[in-house]
């Protein structure tokens, strides 16, 4: 994000009024250009404008989050509405890799902080879902595979189950083709894998739970 210029932040919830709300906590705090856009246009509109944020809401938020995240060269950072957490979405919203989960029903100096946060480089997870994801065993097996990682292989495993190439996947890890094929290797060592389509097919599993 460029200091000099005004943030970008378009907002994509599904009922117009939250979206005016939400408009109107932001705009009292923050110096921003603000767009407000119809749930179904916030990819389209993602594309065209590359904002620094969108704000979105529930299972077709991360829909569009997890395209955003796949997007080649796309930096927008996605927070994701919900109007409660359950067991229904709360594996398909760690998935989706969302830079914020927030409550609405959270208060507006929540929101506020949710913001600061983000732009300081850092995520953001309301607190009683950062509580539900830890007590949940459906992320067992995703834990059992991303603890056996490094931070940066991490990094690669999620661009692979996207199906960036090797070139792309350098360019944006900032490295060299060398290095992400070392940490390809790597990660097929650690994992007890046989071959790159073997690897990738487990990343694309792992990133492929959403509903359709």
């Amino acid at each position: 994000m460029n200091p000099i210029q005004p943030l970008t932040i378009l907002i994509a919830l599904r009922r117009p009024n939250d979206s005016a709300r939400m408009l109107d906590t932001l705009s009292a705090t923050l110096t921003a250009s603000f767009v407000i856009v119809p749930e179904q246009n916030a990819l389209q509109k993602t594309q065209e404008l590359l904002p620094d944020f969108i704000i979105v809401e529930g299972t077709e938020g991360l829909i569009t989050t997890k395209s955003i995240k796949a997007m080649y060269r796309c930096y927008t950072k996605c927070i994701v509405c919900f109007a409660a957490f359950d067991d229904a979405v709360l594996v398909h919203a760690i998935f989706a890799n969302a830079d914020a989960y927030f409550l609405k029903t959270s208060t507006n100096d929540a929101m506020i902080d949710c913001m600061s946060r983000l732009q300081g480089g850092e995520r953001y997870i309301t607190p009683s879902f950062a509580r539900n994801i830890l007590q949940n065993p459906k992320l067992d097996n995703y834990r059992k595979i991303t603890d056996r990682l490094s931070i940066r292989e991490r990094d690669f495993f999620r661009y692979y189950g996207y199906h960036y190439s090797v070139k792309q996947i350098a360019d944006l890890m900032f490295i060299s083709v060398n290095t992400v094929n070392a940490h390809k290797n790597k990660i097929i060592e650690k994992l007890d894998l046989s071959c790159s389509r073997e690897l990738k097919q487990l990343a694309a599993e792992m990133l492929n739970i959403l509903p359709k």
